[in-house]
């Protein structure tokens, strides 16, 4: 279907709504309020957004359960592909984070090395 007020078809609407989720969906850092002053926790409205949405696939697919779950099911678990170029990622990091403690420490035994000849060399001998 189309929606009539923006003119995107329903799985236009669907991926825009869901990239906006993923998102929003980011956890806050632990220090973060996660209340306003009002004590209202502010992530229900995401959560309800959600199910609103849930909601509307299920009827849009006329109840049927198994294909709403496949629509959403991503949002709960990655493809295994997405979770090994994750594991990648991650390998790379620690490969960089490595080559940059490994030049660190050649910078610093260098630097050791001229202090060494700046204070430590017999004087040079005279002409």
């Amino acid at each position: 279907g189309v929606d009539t007020t923006s003119g995107l078809s329903m799985l236009e609407v669907l991926t825009l709504t869901r990239e906006a989720a993923a998102a929003d969906a980011a956890p806050p850092p632990a220090s973060a309020p996660r209340h306003d002053r009002r004590g209202h926790d502010y992530r229900k409205p995401l959560g309800d957004q959600y199910e609103a949405i849930v909601g509307l696939v299920l009827t849009a697919l006329h109840g049927d359960v198994d294909r709403t779950w496949a629509v959403f099911r991503r949002d709960f678990f990655p493809p295994e592909a997405e979770a090994a170029d994750a594991a990648e990622a991650r390998e790379e990091v620690r490969r960089e984070v490595r080559r940059q403690q490994q030049q660190q420490r050649e910078q610093a035994a260098k630097a050791e090395v001229c202090l060494q000849r700046l204070f430590f060399s017999p004087p040079a001998p005279a002409p």
